[in-house]
């Protein structure tokens, strides 16, 4: 079943028009929980999915990573050749991605959706309001 959630990964990518130029495989696999929703890299993973992540608490996600050309990022984006594409499947269904510019050097920032869109269009709120809110619901656990 692993190999299958593999093709239907890039089959979704090349559906979207994303010519693959190269596959990192399973990149990931995690439960999903609070403590992790709390962490920033992936409040913002989670924060650009169409996807209401409390409903995947306690589940386990597989991220399979992709490299592609023909991505609507490019176009945004200065100085990437390439887009990072990485594909969120839980319970043998793809439930979303997100995507990074691919740079010769390293760069900062947060990813945007498999589509290519930013937090702040895919959740129609401004980012520093997002972030209040998102920090309120997933405070990291006190030991």
């Amino acid at each position: 079943m692993k190999k299958l959630m593999f093709l239907a990964a890039q089959e979704l990518l090349e559906e979207k028009g994303f010519q693959i130029v190269a596959s990192g495989g399973k990149n990931e696999v995690y439960v999903l929980d609070r403590d992790r929703l709390a962490h920033p890299n992936y409040a913002q993973m989670w924060g650009v999915q169409k996807v209401d992540e409390e409903a995947y608490l306690g589940k386990s996600m597989e991220i399979y990573e992709f490299l592609v050309k023909d991505h609507p990022l490019l176009l945004e984006v200065e100085g990437a050749e390439r887009i990072k594409v990485w594909v969120m499947v839980c319970e043998n269904e793809i439930i979303g991605g997100y995507t990074f510019p691919d740079f010769h050097d390293p760069h900062y920032g947060g990813v945007y959706s498999l589509e290519g869109k930013t937090l702040e269009e895919v959740n129609e709120i401004r980012f520093q309001a997002w972030k209040k809110d998102w920090e309120e619901k997933y405070q990291p656990s006190k030991n």
